[in-house]
């Protein structure tokens, strides 16, 4: 969350459309949104 913040992805940070924060008692969850799910190598750069 905070590299998201903080605009720490570089070159891929256009590949990031948004996010959601989801805090739950049983476990938070941190989803990212991205331009191309099908580009597998930038998808692993961003976590």
């Amino acid at each position: 969350l905070l590299s998201l913040i903080g605009d720490q992805y570089g070159e891929d940070a256009h590949n990031v459309n948004g996010c959601v924060v989801s805090v739950r008692s049983k476990g938070d969850r941190i989803s990212l949104w991205t331009r191309d799910w099908r580009n597998v190598d930038v998808t692993k750069r961003i976590g």
